[in-house]
């Protein structure tokens, strides 16, 4: 049984201090641990997974600036390892049957004109009001497909072309590598 004296005394402010002192100490040692998974986390190697595919459009005037923006910098810089500074970076919209099978797919006609009308803008301002929605409907259809980068590529990546792409993260699937461009078809 406790007796009453020992109730009524009073701590001993010394002893108050090591008791927070080993609390924070243990719930600092648990959030480093935290911090050092994350970065594991952060810094480890991605899942990346190859496919095939069929190139929907290229784009040709993209800056190493601007690739480093729209993917991130390790992947800008681990695709630019032997670019030079006139290196032309393409970026190519490519449909996988695997992984998109389910988005709606475009005619060739579609394609064509779109085609047409991004290379020709003199022609997009001039035509009627319905075209104009039809190619922003296209874009906007274009812009749920990731973009594959390849610096200098021989051959040049076509529309229509089938190809073969590397997913750089399949956890997020926004962007990768254009491997190489396979048979186009005609």
């Amino acid at each position: 049984m406790t007796n009453r004296s020992d109730l009524d005394k009073p701590l001993n402010p010394g002893n108050l201090p090591s008791v927070f002192e080993s609390d924070i100490t243990k719930g600092l040692q648990g959030l480093a641990n935290v911090v050092k998974q994350n970065e594991e986390k952060a810094n480890a190697k991605h899942r990346s997974k190859k496919f095939f595919g069929f190139n929907l459009d290229v784009k040709d005037d993209i800056k190493m600036e601007e690739l480093r923006i729209l993917t991130s910098p390790s992947f800008a810089s681990s695709i630019s390892l032997s670019a030079k500074s006139t290196s032309k970076v393409y970026g190519v919209r490519v449909y996988i049957p695997e992984l998109f099978g389910c988005y709606p797919l475009f005619t060739r006609n579609e394609l064509k004109t779109y085609q047409e009308l991004k290379s020709n803008q003199k022609k997009l301002d001039k035509s009627p009001a319905a075209t104009k929605q039809t190619f922003k409907k296209v874009q906007k259809r274009l812009s749920r497909f990731p973009v594959f980068y390849v610096v200098d590529p021989t051959p040049t990546p076509t529309p229509f072309g089938h190809c073969e792409v590397e997913l750089h993260d399949m956890s997020t699937m926004y962007y990768g590598r254009f491997i190489e461009e396979r048979v186009p078809n005609k």
